[in-house]
């Protein structure tokens, strides 16, 4: 998903277009955000014992998270998110205005961790030429 929690978004369809906010929660199986302030119900819940009132309950529901693009707050403008390689560690971009998010915690070469072996993996290994089955023997055809 292009959004992560915290991320500062705005709602580019629907009945909400326009309305920028942050995201509060992120739901990757149904790819769905939760955006503060946008997409607001009301649920009016009983009361559960005797003697207590009823409440009117108000809450943000989720949206896709294709109904929203990353926003830059500096440039005022929404834009997609790229990966680019900047000393050496991967981060978010936005592409529009070369502004980044924030890093991302992986390594990114692989050859750093090969080179901490002291000898090159062929040697710790003994490799056998010898077939592990017999090779099946073949009948003769009579024609």
């Amino acid at each position: 998903m292009h959004v992560k929690a915290g991320d500062t978004v705005q709602v580019i369809s629907g009945k909400y277009k326009g309305t920028v906010g942050k995201v509060s929660r992120t739901f990757a199986k149904t790819s769905k955000v939760i955006v503060e302030g946008v997409n607001v119900q009301t649920k009016h819940q009983k009361p559960q014992q005797e003697g207590d009132s009823g409440q009117i309950i108000t809450r943000e529901a989720p949206i896709h998270s294709s109904n929203v693009m990353l926003y830059s707050e500096k440039q005022k403008t929404v834009s997609r998110v790229c990966f680019t390689i900047q000393d050496g560690k991967k981060v978010r971009m936005l592409k529009k205005t070369g502004e980044i998010i924030d890093l991302i915690n992986h390594p990114i070469d692989n050859r750093d961790i090969a080179n901490q072996f002291s000898a090159p993996l062929h040697s710790q290994f003994s490799i056998s030429t010898t077939p592990l089955t017999k090779p099946r023997e073949r009948k003769e055809q009579h024609g």
